[in-house]
């Protein structure tokens, strides 16, 4: 279809620093919908990502594989700005996270 957009995982390694494709989504959904990850990702809402509960639970990457891997503190910071920049769109947060993983969780420094 038109405008839509693939959610793939990709790792590259470069002195630790590893880049994600997939769809931003929250830890709280994701625990709560843990059985339907692979529905969940391309209908994830922005009103989902904004909410209170949402935003205090956390944010992280949903990979094509199902996997979910958490953010860090100003991976959660660059998550919501980058919400709050695409006012245009309604669900499916396609993104591309460059980091480190480490310890369950991602080292974001980037997120696009």
């Amino acid at each position: 279809m038109p405008g839509q957009q693939n959610a793939g995982s990709e790792l590259v390694h470069s002195s630790g620093i590893e880049t994600f494709h997939g769809y931003l989504i929250d830890l709280v959904c994701a625990k709560e919908e843990a059985t339907r990850l692979a529905e969940l990702g391309a209908h994830h809402t922005r009103k989902c990502l904004e909410m209170p509960a949402c935003i205090k639970g956390g944010f992280g990457v949903l990979l094509s594989s199902n996997e979910v891997l958490s953010f860090d503190q100003r991976g959660n910071q660059l998550a919501l700005a980058l919400v709050s920049r695409r006012r245009h769109r309604e669900k499916g947060f396609v993104i591309k996270v460059r980091g480190k993983y480490t310890d369950g969780c991602v080292e974001v420094f980037r997120i696009d």
